[in-house]
């Protein structure tokens, strides 16, 4: 998860342990804390595939935001569900609705979407190995590495 440059006019981080990212917000003084997971396929606790799929058909309210995540609050309880892709998954528990749709705006996520529509049109100033450059993506691929996100990029190179 990345934060959006503006998130510190907003919000103050409190603590960064492990798999919990712990914040304040700096007008309503919420605390919140983002539980997050690496995604396990066939684990039913952390494949968030699945979990999506299933938070799809029963949660009480979705939202999208403008990178392409989704966020799916749960039914009867006040907790809220998102990931991006098979990468990580993450819950916020017991923050009010109006905090965690204004908190999602500053929230990053690393997509396919995100990397189309954000990185995916500045690979030829991203990707350049001394006078060549990468000019047409055929193909991006999203993994994790050592525990972060990381997309490589398949194309063409010109001089």
């Amino acid at each position: 998860m990345y934060l959006s440059p503006s998130f510190f006019d907003e919000y103050t981080i409190i603590s960064t342990d492990k798999n919990i990212l712990e914040i304040k917000s700096l007008t309503s003084n919420t605390t919140i804390k983002i539980d997050y997971f690496l995604c396990k396929k066939g684990d039913s606790n952390r494949d968030c595939k699945q979990l999506s799929s299933t938070f799809a058909d029963s949660s009480e309210k979705t939202f999208t935001t403008q990178y392409g995540t989704t966020f799916y609050k749960l039914s009867e309880v006040s907790s809220w569900f998102f990931a991006n892709q098979d990468l990580f998954g993450y819950f916020i528990n017991n923050v009010p609705e109006q905090e965690v749709t204004k908190l999602s705006s500053y929230l990053i996520l690393p997509s396919s979407e995100y990397i189309k529509t954000m990185i995916q049109p500045k690979v030829s100033t991203l990707c350049k190995a001394g006078n060549i450059v990468m000019n047409e993506v055929k193909k991006t691929t999203l993994f994790i590495d050592q525990g972060k996100p990381a997309v490589t990029f398949a194309g063409t190179w010109e001089k």
